[in-house]
């Protein structure tokens, strides 16, 4: 009998050291009494435009390696928000974006180009801002942009952005 329990107290001391409390108790305390919203907190901006929480937010497979697509669903509320932030920037524009870029927005199924919001910028290998101003950047070959399409009808932002090696 004691043979039993110095055996048990010996094998619970062992999980302790091998497994740390806090690595066990922590994650799944938190995950028992925390909120299961609070995954959908997505900090992406877009000039004004700031993603902060979503309904939906789906990666979507691209050809290109140096390239990541999603697409970000949105409530009627959520909506509503981000449509007054694209309102208010003068970088989101009722202009669509040069053929080159449209293809990559036809490979992820986007093809109704005609009552949509676009943004778009150029970056440098630092990921820093050179370029903003649409009437320049659909008149020149830009390789690095981060860019976006938002359906007010659908409530989806569609999101492409072509990044440097990483």
């Amino acid at each position: 009998m004691i043979k039993t329990i110095f055996v048990s107290l010996l094998i619970v001391v062992a999980i302790i050291f091998i497994y740390p409390l806090k690595s066990i108790i922590i994650p799944t305390g938190m995950s028992i009494f925390s909120d299961s919203s609070s995954d959908k907190d997505l900090i992406k901006s877009f000039g004004k435009a700031k993603i902060e929480s979503y309904e939906k937010y789906e990666k979507i497979e691209s050809d290109d390696v140096y390239a990541d697509c999603y697409a970000i669903y949105f409530n009627e509320k959520q909506a509503n928000a981000i449509e007054n932030q694209i309102y208010s920037d003068e970088n989101w524009k009722r202009k669509p974006f040069n053929e080159k870029i449209i293809n990559n927005y036809k490979k992820i199924n986007v093809n109704n180009f005609e009552d949509l919001y676009y943004y778009l910028i150029e970056f440098d290998k630092e990921y820093n801002t050179i370029e903003t101003n649409r009437e320049i950047l659909d008149n020149k070959p830009i390789e690095w942009y981060k860019s976006a399409i938002y359906d007010c009808n659908n409530k989806t932002l569609y999101y492409y952005y072509r990044h440097y090696e990483k």
